[in-house]
């Protein structure tokens, strides 16, 4: 199977992390994502860890592809999509969530 570079190494990244298996919450929060070239669509974030969430979200794009998302009073925060599984798609963040800002998150948002 044939990978450029860029999709080679958000699937060795992808796989890095399943390894690992960082720490993941449920929440609900509210937030926008937006394609290069395409509106703002409104997502609800469903898992959310230091490294990347999961959310539906219809669209064309392929693991490997980066899209901003926005939530939870944060600016924008780059995201690649990791995989796609119908409307489930995970991203991953291209820098960890600080530490801080995860916490603070969490406390506000994790689902009981």
């Amino acid at each position: 199977m044939f990978h450029d570079r860029r999709s080679f190494r958000q699937d060795m990244r992808f796989e890095a992390e399943k390894r690992v298996s960082p720490v993941r919450f449920d929440v609900h929060i509210e937030g926008t994502l937006r394609e290069p070239a395409r509106p703002k669509a409104n997502i609800i974030l469903e898992n959310l860890s230091r490294s990347g969430f999961l959310c539906d979200y219809s669209t064309a794009m392929n693991p490997g592809d980066r899209a901003w998302v926005a939530f939870a009073g944060l600016t924008s925060v780059e995201a690649i999509l990791s995989r796609r599984d119908g409307l489930k798609c995970g991203f991953s963040f291209a820098q960890p969530l600080n530490p801080a800002v995860m916490d603070h998150i969490i406390s506000q948002y994790r689902k009981d």
